[in-house]
């Protein structure tokens, strides 16, 4: 697989347009050396496909690399050779004559434009692909960047302050006050708060919140998420907000519960995993080319140049898109996404072809063979990553309908077991620890039937979201049943994650929950862990473990954690 690491997008394409023009002679000599061969042969059919190939090859590279015209003249020879590829007899000497022409004005228009590629700098490269990713103010992916938790709050009522402090502070949140423009654009100058919460009304002045927030720079505003709050409610005040270019707008008393819903969405939005992209492509140069263009937005890459080795990337890179091109030694696209398509795990990946193939039959013959989408080359960078972007988005819309719960977002059920299973054979096979926690609200019942479902749903959500924010993202978490979870402690012993589980248990039982009517109330957990050792046992088993340690702690008076003591064929502690 390659890596490239050079940032400079520009200076990676002349330098790959180059590589291109080095290898253009070979491909020439060697096309026309087949040439040769097929009207000695006088070939047809299957016989030609290898050549049709490479010629269609240039088709999409030659536009790509700087030399259109090389693309022009390559594409006319391609349409003769399609139709003596599709003949089922031998073509005339009129017809071969023609394909010399071609190939000879092909031949022609690549020496000079690889002579013009060198003398101007191969700058043309940059301004038919590079533009979009070079210009682009999109800061590369940065697996080890956190997302601010910091809120910026603009209060005058000292016991909402105190409230927000304490109760956003328990979900990890860090709450910063200031009172003027002055502080704000100082904040976000230091560090780009994750949202900005204003009171319309600040002392002295019925629509303070408004004018003060007209006073922050646009551009430090810019991306930062503007939350107004006010003990009005009335139309006027939300057009106002509106115009101030608010992004929500919530009516006193508070309901933090909301408001930390909210919080949390803006979170996974700056948390969202880097979309992994399998890039197929014969060709080494536009392979590099592809993967460094998407690689540079921000996603994750991995190339194969040889359909061969696809079972083995697929099943360790297991990517959220493919990236195909037509025409490969060996296969076609059409056939490998057959054969993508005839594995389970892989049905609902979107494939998305990229060639030169401009033939509309053709395009809808790989679409019906499981592609999702069809991409002409040369491609505009911008194009490219927009394209890759939106079919990955879709993906994991599906695939989060189908594996997790509606509610919470977590994974469900089935799916928690599935991942259970895959930890517990990497426990095993690395010699690690691994401890599972079933968790499950104390009297939870009575919430439901003292201030409704929704409120009961409002109280599971604020429980997932703590779960969320103190768990390591190694960790997985899923919706076991009604409100019942299950937690997969990767490479923990059971103690290291009963430590864990009781600060979270401490910081929920001091949650304020709301019901409708703006009641207060607070809802604990109870917690049973089972320790999996190197030798141990089953996942079922495990689970077992792990709910008898939790009706333990049920049984001992709720709102506590019990490790399991259970004797088995693994010692379970």
């Amino acid at each position: 697989m390659n890596q490239v690491h050079a940032p400079d997008m520009q200076d990676l394409l002349r330098q790959l347009s180059l590589d291109f023009a080095n290898q253009l002679p070979h491909k020439l000599q060697e096309i026309a050396g087949l040439l040769q061969q097929h009207r000695v042969e006088n070939a047809y059919g299957q016989a030609v496909f290898k050549l049709y190939r490479l010629v269609h090859s240039l088709t999409g590279s030659g536009a790509t690399f700087g030399m259109p015209q090389v693309s022009n003249f390559a594409r006319a020879l391609e349409l003769q050779l399609r139709g003596l590829s599709e003949s089922d007899k031998p073509a005339d000497a009129a017809l071969w004559q023609a394909i010399e022409t071609d190939f000879e004005a092909l031949r022609q228009a690549a020496e000079t434009a690889i002579a013009q590629l060198v003398q101007r700098g191969t700058a043309s490269v940059a301004e038919s692909m590079g533009e979009a990713v070079a210009g682009s103010n999109e800061t590369p992916y940065d697996s080890n960047a956190l997302p601010s938790r910091k809120v910026v709050l603009i209060e005058d009522d000292e016991s909402l302050v105190a409230t927000l402090s304490t109760q956003l502070g328990l979900y990890g949140y860090q709450v910063v006050r200031a009172h003027s423009a002055a502080d704000v654009n100082r904040l976000l100058q230091e560090e780009r708060p994750l949202a900005i919460l204003v009171d319309i009304m600040l002392p002295h002045d019925i629509n303070g919140g408004f004018k003060l927030m007209q006073g922050i720079e646009t551009q430090l505003r810019q991306d930062v998420p503007m939350i107004f709050m006010s003990a009005r409610h009335d139309l006027q005040a939300r057009l106002e907000a509106v115009r101030c270019g608010a992004d929500a707008f919530f009516v006193k008393p508070l309901d933090v519960t909301h408001l930390t819903d909210l919080l949390e969405s803006y979170l996974a939005d700056k948390q969202q995993e880097a979309c992994r992209v399998l890039v197929i492509e014969d060709s080494q140069v536009q392979a590099v080319l592809y993967a460094e263009t998407l690689r540079q937005a921000g996603m994750q890459i991995e190339t194969l140049t040889d359909p061969i080795q696809l079972e083995s990337v697929l099943n360790r890179f297991m990517p959220e898109l493919i990236l195909m091109d037509m025409y490969m030694p060996g296969c076609t696209g059409d056939e490998l996404a057959r054969v993508i398509r005839q594995q389970e795990a892989f049905v609902s990946v979107p494939i998305v072809f990229l060639s030169a193939e401009r033939d509309l039959g053709r395009q809808l013959l790989a679409m019906t063979a499981g592609g999702d989408d069809f991409l002409t080359k040369p491609i505009e960078a911008e194009h490219l990553i927009l394209a890759v972007r939106n079919r990955v988005k879709r993906y994991r819309v599906l695939r989060n309908l189908m594996e997790r719960d509606s509610l919470t977002g977590l994974l469900h059920h089935t799916k928690s077991k599935e991942k259970l299973d895959i930890e517990l054979a990497r426990a095993q096979r690395n010699q690690h620890p691994l401890s599972l926690a079933m968790i499950d609200l104390d009297l939870f019942k009575q919430v439901n039937d003292r201030y409704g479902h929704p409120v009961g749903d409002r109280v599971i959500k604020s429980l997932v979201q703590l779960l969320r924010q103190r768990l390591r993202v190694t960790d997985i978490i899923g919706r076991y049943g009604g409100e019942e979870f299950l937690v997969v402690f990767t490479d923990t012993s059971a103690i290291a994650a009963a430590k864990v589980l009781n600060q979270i248990r401490m910081s929920f039982a001091r949650v304020v929950q709301y019901a409708g009517d703006m009641t207060e109330f607070s809802v604990s957990f109870s917690a049973g862990i089972a320790e999996y050792p190197v030798n141990g046992i089953g996942s079922t088993d495990l689970i077992q473990a792990a709910d008898d340690a939790l009706y333990q702690a049920k049984a001992k008076g709720r709102n506590r954690i019990v490790i399991s003591d259970r004797e088995s064929e693994g010692v379970v502690r």
